[in-house]
């Protein structure tokens, strides 16, 4: 948990013309719990240096574990990377649970709408189950998340797939690596996830596996690429065995 590196991935595509964009996708760090604060703020401050074009914060930046003042202080840090179209946010499973949950040390000390306005208040744009376009070359398309049925209605991805303009370079932003054969049968060129930790502790990742779910890397299917990243820090205890702690880069050229 003490190595937090860059990892780079280029992509090309014949939707852009004249362009290329940088994306940074930064997950599961998991605010305040078990990373040290100080190695989180140094990584900010490393994107900062890549002068991204866009900044995707991919969900569980904070869970139930997060003090509100440790919540406010993430927010405010990462509100201040520059970036040259935005920085957006998709939710995660532990920072939209239910307030009923209760994993390990009790329920968030705040509430749905001060995570809400904290986020807003720093500068950066949710997406959830909701589409932006950047210039006339990439759609961004953030997911909510689909852990908690009971209380998202999370939108089809046929349909908001649909009503996006397919011409353009479709990006889905989506916490977990989920619903990715559809949306590259649906046009999508690229999906980025998170959720997986990598594996975080062996032997986690093998059991994963052979269930079918995508763990950490790069896959292909069809004409859209899926990249899982492994997280900024991991979930529940200070140990890691399995992948490593990053944060993306993805060139699109």
């Amino acid at each position: 948990m003490n190595h937090i590196e860059l990892t780079e991935y280029n992509l090309t595509t014949d939707k852009i013309d004249n362009e290329s964009y940088s994306i940074v996708w930064v997950s599961d760090v998991h605010y305040g719990t078990i990373q040290n604060p100080q190695l989180v703020k140094e990584s900010i401050s490393k994107i900062n240096d890549l002068k991204p074009d866009i900044v995707v914060l991919g969900g569980d930046i904070v869970d139930e574990r997060t003090s509100k003042e440790d919540m406010t202080e993430i927010f405010k840090e990462l509100g201040q990377i520059n970036s040259t179209y935005g920085t957006y946010y998709v939710f995660g499973n532990h920072d939209t649970q239910p307030s009923s949950t209760d994993y390990e040390n009790g329920n968030r000390t705040f509430s749905d709408e001060e995570l809400n306005k904290t986020i807003r208040d720093n500068g950066i744009t949710i997406l959830c189950d909701e589409k932006t376009k950047i210039n006339d070359d990439i759609v961004l398309v953030g997911r909510s998340d689909g852990s908690w049925e009971d209380r998202i209605d999370r939108i089809d991805t046929c349909k908001i797939l649909n009503e996006s303009d397919l011409s353009k370079y479709v990006v889905v932003l989506d916490h977990q690596p989920v619903e990715y054969e559809e949306n590259s049968r649906q046009g999508a060129d690229l999906q980025i996830s998170g959720h997986t930790h990598g594996g975080q502790l062996f032997p986690y990742a093998i059991f994963e596996k052979l269930m079918g779910h995508l763990i950490y890397g790069e896959y292909h299917f069809g004409n859209m690429e899926q990249i899982v990243s492994s997280g900024l820090t991991g979930w529940g205890w200070p140990m890691r065995n399995e992948a490593k702690c990053e944060y993306v880069l993805i060139n699109i050229n």
